[in-house]
């Protein structure tokens, strides 16, 4: 069954051209950047418009991990790769925890997997994503080293927090957390077994051993923290809400709200589970070695309820740690001895909430990879070594047929930076680069965001707005090609629309229409 769920969540992988996510292009259009800049020598045409990073910061894990793919294979097939990574890091590495805690709750694993694909994936949010992925391999490494005193144990825990560094701050975090929670946990069990006198030397041989593996992390951690201002969480937390939020799991409901009753279900599914491990504990009345996970999922509920502020990146700090409560709850569920019914019935229910899942997400990832193939048939038209201004009318995409693609997450913000993985593109809408904790850091004086805008509105507004005529004025470069992306005949009276084409009249030329007119392409003439 183990088997069965992953394939199921591997269908997208399988099928679709694109794994369509809301950021994901704009990361992999960054790695080729960084894959002709850094191993090709071609970082000449990037100068003029973006500087590499000289600290080492979170949120460069996706990069990592994508440069060598990109380098190996196609870029098509490097995504899906990059994708198959994270779905076998992910399941397997929630399979060793689970097995770890306690081998006859495997079972667990099937439920664990419908976490794989989540809203903070779908987002593109893949470091935040990834770091969940490398928090798992730490927990089942530092529990090895638990029992052991390995030397190989060491290098591999103190590897895997340096990974967790680069990835995300909130795994980082979580990554230390997780460690106290289990270490304190164990310790108990010692003194239980053995007194106090064991469970201080425990304690302080460990600790020890914790301090050493995650103090280069930790120093630059806090490097990274002291370096700029932060400004504070911009969502307001309210308590229900938060507790609601735990209860409807929303981070589940990917791409269309239709999802909404299979994650309710789903929700149901693992409060039984809680309770009937809760109520299990209670009546045994027994002290088990891994009750540090209960101290984590505590834990955890405690940072939800009492968020950070936007330390995290990205904002939606709370909406980011749910994951992280569930799992942990997960985790301490597995110290329970389940009946054989409880295990097939709770595996049946969450095959079956994972195959109806997939049924209402596979054709919306069918459609947005087709988007996302349609505007790459006008990926011939554009010269290398070009720069590229996107107006983009539609967030969420439109069918050929005029439907909504997608009523939950806005997957196609930063679709038209997979034209950048092909060639050497400097492409408008690069986000990434605006934020200075990425590798690649935008250049204020030709950031496209800044100088095309007209009254402070640019083309990220709705309808999009852009003075690009002016460009070659303020920054000295030209804008070689202007894209349109989901344009539609009801936008056409809209005073930024129609500044627009009157700049299109006077210096472009249409060269390339897409099939389904979901993309067309305008050249910059030469006189």
């Amino acid at each position: 069954m183990f088997a069965s769920a992953l394939l199921v969540s591997f269908i997208p992988i399988l099928t679709c051209d694109f794994i369509v996510t809301s950021d994901g292009p704009c990361h992999f259009y960054n790695s080729q950047i960084l894959v002709s800049w850094l191993i090709e020598g071609q970082g000449e045409f990037y100068k003029p418009f973006l500087q590499l990073n000289q600290n080492l910061e979170p949120n460069w894990i996706t990069n990592a991990l994508q440069v060598p793919l990109l380098k190996i294979v196609p870029s098509v097939a490097a995504e899906r790769i990059f994708f198959a990574l994270y779905l076998l890091g992910f399941a397997f590495g929630l399979r060793k925890v689970i097995l770890l805690v306690n081998p006859q709750a495997g079972f667990l694993v099937i439920i664990g997997i419908v976490f794989a694909w989540n809203l903070v994936l779908m987002k593109g949010f893949t470091n935040n994503a990834w770091s969940i992925v490398i928090w798992f391999w730490l927990i089942a490494s530092w529990i090895k080293l638990l029992r052991s005193n390995s030397v190989g144990q060491y290098l591999i825990v103190a590897l895997l927090f340096f990974l967790l560094y680069l990835a995300h701050p909130i795994g980082l975090i979580f990554g230390l957390i997780a460690s106290l929670c289990l270490l304190l946990g164990w310790g108990v069990f010692h003194y239980r077994l053995k007194g106090w006198r064991a469970f201080i030397g425990f304690i302080m041989n460990r600790s020890a051993v914790l301090m050493l593996c995650s103090f280069a992390p930790a120093i630059l951690f806090i490097s990274f923290y002291l370096r700029h201002p932060w400004s504070s969480e911009a969502n307001a937390f309210h308590f229900d809400h938060i507790f609601m939020d735990l209860l409807r799991m929303p981070s589940l409901i990917n791409l269309s709200f239709a999802e909404q009753p299979l994650v309710y279900l789903f929700s149901i599914l693992m409060n039984v589970l809680l309770v009937i491990a809760i109520v299990g504990r209670i009546r045994k009345r027994e002290l088990k070695r891994f009750d540090g996970m209960l101290i984590l999922f505590l834990s955890s509920l405690f940072i939800i309820f009492n968020p950070p502020s936007s330390v995290a990146g990205g904002l939606e700090v709370s909406f980011r740690l749910g994951l992280f409560v569930h799992l942990s709850a997960l985790f301490w569920m597995a110290t329970h001895d389940y009946s054989k019914f409880v295990q097939v019935a709770a595996s049946v229910w969450a095959m079956l909430i994972i195959t109806g899942m997939m049924y209402l997400r596979w054709p919306i990832h069918r459609q947005a990879s087709a988007y996302a193939s349609e505007i790459m048939e006008v990926s011939d038209s554009i010269d290398t070594r070009s720069t590229l201004l996107v107006l983009n009318y539609d967030w969420s995409g439109k069918t050929p047929e005029g439907q909504q693609i997608s009523d939950r997450a806005w997957l196609f913000t930063h679709v038209d930076c997979y034209l950048g993985i092909s060639k050497d593109l400097a492409i408008s809408d690069n986000y990434e680069a605006n934020f200075w904790y990425f590798p690649l850091i935008e250049r204020w004086e030709t950031n496209m965001y800044f100088q095309t805008d007209k009254d402070k509105v640019n083309f990220d507004n709705r309808p999009p707005r852009a003075d690009f005529n002016s460009y070659k004025r303020r920054t000295g470069q030209y804008i070689d090609y202007v894209l349109m992306l989901s344009y539609r005949d009801e936008f056409a009276a809209h005073p930024y629309t129609q500044e627009i084409f009157n700049q299109l009249d006077t210096d472009y030329i249409q060269i390339s229409r897409s099939e389904h007119g979901r993309a067309i392409l305008y050249k910059r003439q030469l006189y």
